[in-house]
């Protein structure tokens, strides 16, 4: 009788101290985009680096020369890889409104790009950082919508 009081006593201790189920959903919606963001700007940062390294032979290639256009081709390539990749992490970790998350996800990608033409890099053409900000908006809401379709078939599937 004395273990099973106990038993109950600390279950109870363990109720009162998880966070109330909105707490716990909105924690989750935080959490799913700022862990979408950390992969599009972790993924662009390395994928910088390595092409810098690759096209000019160093990771950190002179500030004063101009970027050739097969740069910022490549550039835009594995950005949107890395902005689909990043919408589909979000709607991954959220579970649930997948499109609406990486929507916010993509609209935080869209204020980085605005920051971009706010502040423009001389050295990069205007098109260049119109298109990288599409770009990042699309690719988020994409990989939402892709991981978005992907979990609905998995639910209707366990549910036969």
């Amino acid at each position: 009788m004395k273990s099973r009081l106990g038993e109950q006593a600390a279950e109870d201790g363990l109720r009162s101290r998880r966070l109330p189920r909105g707490a716990a959903l909105m924690g989750r919606s935080i959490l799913s985009i700022v862990c979408g963001l950390a992969v599009v700007m972790a993924g662009v940062i390395i994928a910088t680096m390595i092409t810098a390294k690759i096209m000019f032979g160093s990771v950190m290639p002179d500030p004063a020369l101009r970027p050739p256009q097969s740069y910022l081709v490549v550039n835009l390539l594995y950005s949107a890889l890395f902005a689909v990749l990043g919408g589909y992490v979000t709607a991954y970790v959220v579970r649930r409104r997948e499109l609406l998350h990486a929507t916010i996800l993509a609209a935080a990608l869209f204020v980085l790009g605005v920051g971009s033409l706010i502040a423009p890099d001389p050295r990069q053409p205007l098109w260049y950082l119109y298109l990288i900000s599409i770009i990042g908006v699309g690719g988020a809401i994409l990989g939402g919508a892709l991981r978005g379709r992907g979990a609905v078939g998995v639910k209707s599937a366990t549910a036969k």
